[in-house]
């Protein structure tokens, strides 16, 4: 199963920071999802974010409706469903990730989990500050964007002690690291 995590705007309308999440990522998130599924023969779960437009959530409703081909056997949307909320389900069942780029800290948790973690590039979501780490997350294969080839399995998880750790080690004089055996 691959599920689906979808964020929504950065920032406050009428603010220069501000980063909608339109109807044509929308768009385009729904196309490399039935690609992804399709390509992997898997089912998909979907879950937004209390940040995930209105019009955005309509438009997912639709497709997830559709008698033809439905895109996902599951959807939850915060603020709407009264069930509680399955966000840390779906990182603990689902075999494959496909998280928007707008929330670092649903692909962060992704990353954590242990699984592969997909994205869509979708221009002009992303805030100045967050490009850095995103960039790092793709150079580094934390994170792959589609499309590509899904595979199930284990992702590249980051293990931040260690990284804060080698950092601190980097950024700390030699001598405090003497070795107490």
């Amino acid at each position: 199963m691959i599920a689906a995590l979808i964020g929504g705007d950065i920032g406050k309308k009428n603010k220069t920071n501000y980063h909608p999440f339109t109807l044509d990522h929308a768009r385009e998130l729904i196309r490399q999802i039935r690609l992804a599924a399709t390509d992997a023969d898997a089912d998909v779960a979907i879950t937004t974010s209390r940040r995930t437009p209105v019009e955005v959530v309509a438009l997912l409703r639709t497709e997830i409706e559709a008698q033809d081909r439905p895109l996902a056997k599951f959807a939850y949307f915060p603020g709407i469903d009264a069930e509680p909320n399955p966000y840390m389900g779906l990182l603990a069942s689902a075999d494959a990730l496909i998280v928007t780029p707008d929330s670092m800290s649903m692909l962060s948790e992704g990353i954590d989990s242990g699984i592969p973690v997909y994205t869509v590039p979708l221009p002009g979501l992303l805030r100045k500050e967050h490009v850095q780490l995103y960039d790092f997350l793709i150079r580094n294969r934390y994170i792959t964007e589609l499309p590509a080839t899904v595979r199930f399995g284990t992702g590249k998880p980051i293990r931040a002690a260690n990284v804060v750790a080698d950092t601190i080690r980097t950024l700390m004089p030699r001598v405090m690291w003497r070795s107490a055996a």
